[in-house]
């Protein structure tokens, strides 16, 4: 019994110290190592959502671009940022990180059982790309309309990109009812520990993008109608609306992520081989990278297209006289597209099977070689 329970204090997930050793968990990790990765994540984040959220505000107002050209340097910023982390994951799984070999021998090591592993996950990676578009949005024409509205809470005046933080709320809440009350609850009827699978829950995030962007589009109608009523169209001038009309497609945002995001997250993590860890998760990152810059080519495309023949567009510097909600209606019609695209893959999708050189799998072998041998013994005693 001592050393079964000496055997389960080690980490159950094949995790070293720094000398290659074995890990045991009362002695290692814990509150005194997460707390390093907390505080650093939470100033990271707040350099990257400080910058991210103002960006678009500092282009057109201090460098005086106009809008799409402000929209799509976020998004080409953003992708950049989110992309380059496969480098740091190869890196990591190939030269820096469990195996400490030169990038070429690392490249030859890798099997072609793990590399079919990853390529499986590829069609599911591709059909992130159109959420991860509409994200981008957030920090670009959702910040720009916010500016049209009114500001105003009696003498305080709200910044527009302060509402992109009502993402990363709904978002927080959401993750706690789903893993507090709606995982527990589900659970009882599927007998799956996550309560529903991960690629369901990418489902429902993609069903919930959809609905964002139908949302954003009937709320830009209203907002242009508001504007024909009053007659600020030419001028662009601000609204008599408050900005708290756009408050709903925020909130929703956050709800969706909570769902795809963290699955998104998880998923290619889970899914990809033990000596590749660290690229699956890049795969995540990869996603938003690529949506940024698919949102750069989609607006610039129909900022081209819609201006055309003497129109006077869809995007606008002057958003009074601009016609976002055709653009965000053109969103929810390419997320459909996209779901139906997703549901074709995962209809051929296969989990990995669960394959695991831990502790608790070579304490159950040791139980069956010890009972072999006893089997044995008792066999050599009776003759």
């Amino acid at each position: 019994m001592a050393v079964e329970e000496g055997i389960d204090d080690y980490t159950q997930d094949g995790t070293v110290d720094l000398k290659g050793n074995p890990v045991r968990r009362s002695k290692r990790g814990g509150w005194t190592a997460c707390s390093f990765v907390v505080v650093y994540e939470v100033f990271e984040r707040m350099a990257y959502y400080g910058i991210s959220s103002n960006l678009v505000l500092y282009l057109t107002r201090k460098l005086h671009q106009g809008t799409v050209k402000s929209a799509n340097n976020v998004t080409n910023w953003v992708g950049t940022i989110w992309i380059t982390p496969i480098l740091g994951a190869y890196v990591a799984d190939a030269h820096l990180g469990r195996y400490w070999t030169f990038v070429f021998a690392s490249l030859i090591y890798v099997t072609v059982k793990e590399t079919k592993q990853m390529l499986r996950m590829i069609p599911i990676l591709i059909a992130t790309f159109v959420p991860s578009t509409m994200i981008a949005q957030i920090k670009t024409l959702f910040i720009k309309q916010g500016t049209t509205l009114d500001r105003h809470i009696g003498n305080f005046k709200i910044p527009p990109a302060s509402l992109a933080g009502f993402v990363t709320i709904s978002m927080l809440v959401c993750v706690v009812l789903y893993d507090r009350f709606f995982g527990p609850v589900i659970r009882k009827w599927t007998n799956n520990p996550r309560g529903i699978t991960l690629l369901q829950r990418m489902g429902i995030g993609l069903v919930l993008h959809f609905v964002i962007m139908a949302v954003a589009s009937l709320t830009e109608r209203y907002r242009l109608n508001v504007a024909k009523q009053h007659g600020l169209v030419e001028n662009g001038g601000q609204l008599p609306l408050t900005i708290f009309i756009l408050l709903p497609q925020f909130v929703l945002m956050g709800t969706a992520d909570a769902f795809l995001e963290v699955a998104k997250l998880e998923f290619f993590y889970d899914q990809a081989p033990e000596s590749m860890k660290s690229l699956g998760t890049s795969y995540s990152s990869t996603s938003l990278g690529i949506g940024n810059f698919l949102s750069s080519f989609l607006l610039s495309t129909v900022s081209d297209i819609t201006q055309r023949d003497g129109h006077e567009g869809w995007i606008l510097n002057n958003l009074n006289k601009s016609h976002l909600d055709y653009y965000y209606a053109f969103f929810a019609v390419l997320n459909f597209l996209n779901f139906i695209f997703f549901m074709a893959m995962i209809r051929f999708y296969v989990y990995k099977a669960e394959v695991s050189d831990s502790m608790h799998v070579l304490t159950e072998e040791l139980k069956v070689m010890r009972l072999k041998a006893s089997n044995q013994e008792a066999a050599k005693g009776i003759a």
